[in-house]
């Protein structure tokens, strides 16, 4: 587990991860269901979700969808959060195929 997640006091949602999680670094948009958008740091990827940072806040539900660059926006929700950190659910897993081009194409220098 990468020791910002533990700093941050997350453990006990890292253990129960069904996916693998993979460090990363995309910087990337996230639009709400509303129209509106704006630039985060995703800062972790697995084939069911993200963890990412934002100055923005969302309420625990949202509907977001994820524009990173190479693919179409993926709709996902939001699961929960802790100060400027989110944990996000894709509404439809990423391919296996698809997740390991992420992970190795954006790889974390600090994960």
């Amino acid at each position: 587990m990468p020791s910002k997640f533990k700093e941050a006091g997350w453990s006990d949602l890292a253990n129960n991860r069904k996916t693998p999680r993979n460090a990363v670094a995309i910087t990337a948009e996230l639009r709400m269901s509303v129209g509106q958008k704006f630039q985060v740091s995703v800062l972790d990827l697995s084939q069911t979700g993200f963890r990412l940072e934002t100055g923005n806040y969302i309420a625990v539900g949202t509907r977001v969808y994820l524009a990173i660059p190479e693919l179409s926006s993926l709709p996902a929700r939001i699961a929960w959060n802790d100060r400027n950190y989110y944990g996000c659910a894709f509404l439809h897993p990423l391919h296996q195929s698809v997740f390991a081009h992420f992970a190795l194409k954006y790889p974390s220098l600090t994960g």
